[in-house]
């Protein structure tokens, strides 16, 4: 999990890159963006705030920030994981199978050569 912190408030964005300090990381690089008011990003937005439509209200402590930034990252990429390793195993399926029909050929191949001689 990767986060990047983007608040207004100088005291929020520093008490959270020291609570967050193992999942700080560029904006770049981030799986998703804290900030303390709406902003427009290409990436999952977690909102620190008064509203009632923010993932986290104010005041909080350091456990209560990260058992919601842990459910919003579930949330919103474990489910992402699961889908592309069904892909992921469905493709391995499909190519086992090409596999395990060209082994049955070439065994059948060679015991028909050897029955022939």
């Amino acid at each position: 999990m990767k986060i990047a912190v983007a608040c207004k408030s100088i005291l929020l964005q520093k008490s959270l890159e020291l609570f967050l300090k193992n999942y700080i990381s560029a904006y770049k690089y981030a799986d998703f963006i804290i900030s303390d008011r709406e902003i427009s990003v290409d990436k999952p937005l977690f909102l620190i705030s008064k509203d009632e439509k923010a993932n986290l209200k104010l005041p909080f402590t350091k456990s209560q920030l990260i058992l919601e930034i842990k459910a919003f990252y579930k949330k919103n990429f474990e489910k992402e994981g699961n889908e592309q390793k069904t892909a992921d195993l469905s493709y391995i399926e499909k190519k086992l199978e090409i596999l395990c029909k060209k082994f049955q050929k070439e065994v059948m191949k060679t015991i028909k050569e050897y029955y022939e001689r």
